[in-house]
């Protein structure tokens, strides 16, 4: 007799599911999930989108259902009142210019829990799900709120983040504040009413253990398509004549988003490159950014040459990565930071600098010695002290590519990780 489908709803809250994060993390990683699953798979994508967002993107997300019809996965986007413009009113200044004001204040949260359980009753009590894998804190506030009326309902749990400090980290919560302490007291309970917790490093599992002991995890890091992402010698050579460097020169690169006062900041790569070049003097640094930080970035970086600002599509990222010998990854304040950014640099065969306050990529490193090295600036928190280096350990970290390749692939690549949910999801089934 044939396998029964197993039926799985994906919550995502204002979040942008075409952007190239959650395009890896999400869309890329579900559709591996569906097509490796040897029992039939039913996944549902259910987007809540601010309206606004909804409607600057109504084309793309038009184009993504149907490609992800295509692979058997329903996308189902809903419009979104919450936090913008219920309860909050307010725009806000950001990056890429005024946005309406999206912080998952408590009052936010506790209202999105309403309004979106009746399209989870929809689908428990219509659709007959049962398992309701969430993304991120606010979606699963909401599952936890449904939870206590439909028991019967299986919660998967996928924080990808240290949500509340991460918030402190980028500035828009204090430590003490009240939001703070709600989304601290709300974590304490997702953890222990979930079926499962999804971390993506053992950082993760022991920084949810100070708040509570007793909750049921799964070890999956973030993912990364190691056949999209691989190392192009070609592209290497190509871009380097056209930067006017050599094969020689040591290429520092940072892949990722980039503001003047959130946690990826253009300072800490200037501290880095400036103090670098006192050892080795012909290094570059490369910073593969979002076309709404070139400002920012280029303020910081006036002055200093061999610095280039490029804006890679999706489709060119990995070519750019190849031009680089070493990936970068710095923080002012501590985080668990085990960022998408780990497995594309290792992918592409770059090891790592970070600084102590990127507590899970310092813990990576720890565990993989091959993987790179923590190399503190005296940012602050728990890079106090800038550390001494040499530049032969700093070209020794280098032409370990096959090596991190290998290592990426086993830990990181989308069939691995994909491995991993399939398991969740047959076991709540």
């Amino acid at each position: 007799m044939r396998d029964k489908a197993i039926k799985v709803v994906y919550l995502v809250a204002n979040e942008d599911i075409t952007s190239p994060l959650l395009r890896r993390q999400v869309v890329e990683l579900l559709i591996e999930v569906s097509s490796a699953s040897e029992r039939p798979l039913n996944v549902s994508i259910l987007l809540f989108q601010l309206v606004p967002s909804l409607v600057r993107r109504r084309k793309v997300l038009r184009e993504l259902k149907k490609n992800l019809r295509r692979c058997g996965i329903s996308l189902v986007v809903v419009p979104n009142l919450v936090p913008w413009p219920v309860p909050n009113i307010r725009f806000m200044r950001t990056g890429a210019g005024f946005r309406p004001d999206g912080r998952w204040n408590r009052f936010g949260a506790v209202m999105f829990a309403f309004y979106a359980f009746p399209v989870l009753a929809y689908y428990a009590l219509v659709k007959r799900v049962r398992v309701f894998h969430s993304r991120s804190y606010p979606p699963a506030l909401a599952v936890l709120a449904f939870k206590k009326v439909f028991r019967f309902v299986k919660h998967v749990f996928d924080p990808r983040s240290d949500f509340p400090e991460e918030n402190v980290v980028a500035g828009r919560w204090e430590d003490d504040s009240s939001d703070f302490k709600f989304w601290k007291k709300v974590e304490s309970k997702i953890l222990q009413d979930a079926s499962t917790t999804v971390c993506i490093s053992e950082e993760y599992v022991n920084h949810f253990k100070e708040t509570t002991q007793t909750f049921s995890y799964i070890l999956a890091p973030n993912n990364v398509d190691t056949n999209r992402f691989r190392y192009d010698p070609v592209a290497r050579a190509m871009q380097r004549k056209t930067l006017g460097w050599s094969e020689t020169d040591l290429v520092f690169v940072y892949l990722g988003g980039m503001s003047a006062d959130g946690w990826h900041r253009p300072d800490f790569y200037r501290e880095l490159i400036v103090r670098v070049r006192e050892r080795v003097p012909n290094s570059k640094l490369l910073m593969l950014i979002p076309r709404h930080a070139n400002d920012i970035a280029q303020r910081c970086f006036a002055g200093l040459d061999s610095v280039a600002i490029r804006n890679p599509a999706y489709d060119e990222v990995p070519k750019w990565l190849s031009v680089g010998d070493i990936g970068l990854m710095y923080m002012h304040r501590r985080r668990l930071a085990v960022g998408t950014k780990l497995g594309e640099y290792l992918a592409v065969g770059l090891p790592i600098l970070c600084n102590s306050n990127c507590l899970g990529t310092k813990r990576f490193i720890q565990n993989y010695p091959d993987a790179g090295r923590v190399l503190n600036l005296g940012l602050g928190d728990l890079d106090q002290n800038p550390d001494h280096f040499t530049r032969e350990e700093l070209v020794g970290l280098t032409g370990r590519r096959r090596v991190l390749r290998t290592l990426a692939e086993r830990i990181f690549s989308n069939s691995s990780v994909a491995e991993t949910y399939i398991n969740v999801y047959m076991g709540l089934s």
